[in-house]
């Protein structure tokens, strides 16, 4: 079920998945915004929104907007994260127009953040007493019917993303039944509209640092990429990279192989990431499914 709110209470409620906040109602003046939600910046470092699914359900965020109020600022983040605090999506630096402009900034998630709880926190650290008023509105949420399963065990050290405090994460949806063959790979808290591409080997590994990167290679052995016509993705302006893969065409340096029931596959994600010294790589912690 999806649900869309032109926020204008304190204390939001939908059919399902239940929305709260300390933000507050308001008419216009934050950019084309009308009847949204605004946060005073006064109020503190961080604002939250917290979307709460039915118990045996979840819930995603597909899009939101953001407007401002006065002088253009540079709000520090606005980030995504799940109950327990790992970052499913994260924006910084974020940029908005003064209010006297007609251009909110729009959120639109592709492959939607997921969870029992997400939690949207907006930073406002540094903008003082006197800062401008941010204010929320359209926020789409959708409460699924049936809640995907998180595969997997999460292994192996991860590096912060570049300019971030948090690495990259692996995650996998679906099921863990081979016959099903229904597997998604999701890498969150990747540097926005940077390329990636996912690899998976049967054995783990340590490598740090290989070829310049960031990061750490977790996997070892043979080690396959997914590369093939429509497998290099853009993590977007979510920052997230996300890939359907088929378990009959598992890639390795041999060619395609079927994985079986009875195996255990590790899967990382390998993305893009830039500095001040040119562009370089970066890697997610390492997934490891053990399929039945």
């Amino acid at each position: 079920m999806e649900r869309l709110l032109s926020l204008r209470e304190r204390s939001l409620w939908s059919r399902g998945a239940r929305l709260s906040s300390e933000a507050f109602a308001a008419a216009n003046g934050h950019n084309d915004l009308v009847d949204f939600a605004y946060f005073q910046a006064n109020f503190g470092d961080e604002m939250q929104i917290v979307l709460t699914a039915d118990v045996g359900y979840a819930v995603s965020i597909d899009a939101f907007d953001l407007g401002n109020f006065g002088d253009a600022i540079t709000m520090p983040y606005v980030r995504i994260t799940d109950e327990n605090g790992a970052v499913l999506s994260e924006d910084l630096d974020v940029p908005l127009n003064a209010g006297s402009s007609p251009d909110e900034r729009n959120y639109v998630f592709p492959s939607p953040p997921c969870g029992r709880i997400l939690v949207l926190r907006f930073g406002f650290s540094g903008l003082g007493y006197s800062g401008p008023n941010v204010g929320i509105d359209n926020l789409t949420f959708t409460q699924q019917t049936a809640p995907p399963i998180h595969l997997g065990t999460n292994d192996c050290l991860a590096s912060p993303t570049n300019g971030a405090t948090n690495p990259a994460l692996m995650r996998a949806w679906g099921s863990d039944i081979v016959a099903q063959n229904d597997v998604t790979l999701l890498a969150t808290g990747v540097p926005n509209y940077t390329n990636g591409f996912f690899i998976a080997s049967r054995t783990q590994g340590f490598v740090a640092n290989p070829v310049g990167s960031f990061g750490n290679l977790c996997l070892g052995g043979a080690i396959g990429r997914y590369v093939g016509p429509g497998q290099v993705v853009n993590s977007g302006s979510a920052g997230i990279l996300a890939l359907e893969i088929d378990l009959d065409q598992t890639p390795t340096p041999g060619g395609f192989v079927s994985i079986a029931a009875g195996e255990t596959w590790n899967f990382q994600a390998w993305f893009r990431e830039g500095s001040i010294a040119g562009v370089f790589s970066n890697f997610s912690d390492a997934l490891s499914i053990a399929f039945r």
